[in-house]
């Protein structure tokens, strides 16, 4: 047995016993080092306290947020701006008198004789010519009645008959005018072309009926005739208009 002890003292005395292994598992081992402890960072310096604001004491802390004990000293007030003067209005405008009711405007008319409303002729009156041209004698929209002459010659050697044929219409070409009538004057004297003068004459009285005369200047045969001008519709037209309007008033 082995002892292991501290030296010894006077009054007390420790002993140890170890068994050979124990000694020799002591001897043996190598304990690792303690872990080394990492470095403590360093704190920051600490903050230098805040100055003292003058008129400031103790905050208070209340329901409605932060306050002061001290309240700010007020503001001194300013000089007090002048009034600014009152604005004129103008008076309202009285009310209206009664009015009588507007007057038509009378439109004066001058010193003379009214117009007066005539008839006028629908188309063109003439006659046919040499070529088959037709020659207007009266025009259209003349006044009704209305009264046109003028005179023409023969176109051939030794013509002894002139046929005059009168129409109604715009056209230079006979044919496609509307026929009116025709006269047949005989008996001319044997002369070449362009001797013998006939007067043509054309009337319309105020009932719209055309009379035409054909005049012979040497020998002063004339022929006439009368013909109602065809402006609007024909007698079988009229009666057939009328009969219809008579069925759909029965029906």
């Amino acid at each position: 047995m082995v002892t292991v002890g501290t030296p010894a003292k006077k009054k007390s005395n420790l002993t140890f016993e170890l068994s050979a292994d124990e000694l020799d598992s002591l001897r043996n081992s190598s304990r690792p080092a303690p872990p080394v402890p990492p470095p403590v960072p360093e704190l920051p310096p600490a903050r230098e306290p805040l100055p003292d604001l003058p008129g400031i004491e103790d905050d208070l802390f209340t329901p409605e947020g932060i306050g002061f004990n001290d309240a700010p000293a007020p503001i001194p007030p300013g000089p007090v701006p002048p009034a600014a003067p009152p604005v004129a209005r103008p008076a309202p405008p009285p009310p209206p008198a009664y009015a009588p009711p507007p007057v038509a405007p009378v439109i004066e008319m001058p010193d003379r004789a009214p117009p007066l409303l005539m008839d006028v002729t629908p188309h063109s009156l003439g006659i046919e010519t040499a070529g088959g041209y037709c020659l207007p004698l009266i025009r259209k929209g003349a006044p009704i009645p209305s009264e046109q002459n003028r005179e023409f010659s023969t176109g051939q050697d030794g013509q002894e008959t002139v046929a005059v044929r009168i129409c109604q219409g715009e056209e230079r070409g006979f044919e496609l005018n509307q026929a009116l009538g025709e006269i047949e004057l005989t008996g001319l004297r044997n002369a070449p072309r362009g001797q013998v003068k006939i007067d043509v004459i054309f009337i319309i009285d105020a009932s719209g009926t055309l009379a035409v005369r054909a005049t012979d200047s040497d020998t002063g045969r004339a022929q006439e005739i009368r013909v109602n001008l065809l402006g609007g519709a024909s007698e079988e037209d009229i009666a057939s208009m009328r009969d219809r309007q008579q069925r759909l008033f029965d029906a």
